[in-house]
């Protein structure tokens, strides 16, 4: 099997240092030691500020709540249907909530090592009720990709057709290319591409 599925309810919530919530780690990879990829959903339970990370681009959606505002330099509010944003990790906004505890997910690369994206998928085929796409691989370039479902979906491939439950992420490092995803209500796709 080529695709992996991660289900939220099964990875372990883990602590904030400043007690102001948990993350659950969906995926580092290629290990969680030395991680090219992070991909986490986080429960923002009161304000308090991001996390630094240099040399990472970071990517964040609301998922439930009403959402939060992201502080300096950035002045911008997330709400659950905003597009993903994306900012340097290098810098460490103040994060206040709009009116109680939040989701989010939440994607990071470092970037010295690879360049990618996150962004929520959307029908490019209103007949059919899918999306494609034709992740980036040649025997050069190794390539990442994945769906982060909050309903569920089933994803297929040239190999294989999975279905995913609710709160799960479908990923693989092996077989990107050709991907089908239906439905595609409340699903996010990424891809990460490993530098030369």
């Amino acid at each position: 099997m080529t695709l992996n599925v991660v289900s939220l309810d099964d990875v372990a919530p883990q602590p904030w240092r400043n007690g102001g919530g948990v993350t659950r780690e969906l995926l580092t990879w290629p290990n969680a030691d030395d991680w090219i990829l992070r991909l986490s959903v986080a429960d923002i339970e009161k304000d308090g500020p991001f996390s630094a990370f240099p040399d990472v681009q970071r990517w964040i959606v609301a998922l439930t709540g009403v959402g939060m505002e992201l502080g300096e330099p950035f002045n911008v509010q997330l709400e659950p249907g905003l597009p993903v944003y994306s900012f340097d990790g290098r810098f460490a906004p103040m994060c206040t909530l709009t009116a109680g505890p939040t989701t989010d997910l939440n994607l990071m690369i470092a970037t010295k090592r690879a360049s990618g994206w996150l962004r929520r998928m959307v029908l490019d085929d209103p007949s059919g009720g899918k999306t494609h796409w034709l992740a980036t691989q040649t025997e050069h370039i190794s390539t990442l990709c994945g769906v982060f479902s909050w309903l569920g979906t089933t994803v297929r491939t040239r190999r294989e057709s999975v279905v995913i439950p609710p709160r799960s992420l479908v990923w693989s490092a092996n077989d990107v290319r050709d991907w089908s995803v239906s439905p595609v209500e409340r699903c996010w796709g990424f891809q990460c591409v490993l530098s030369k």
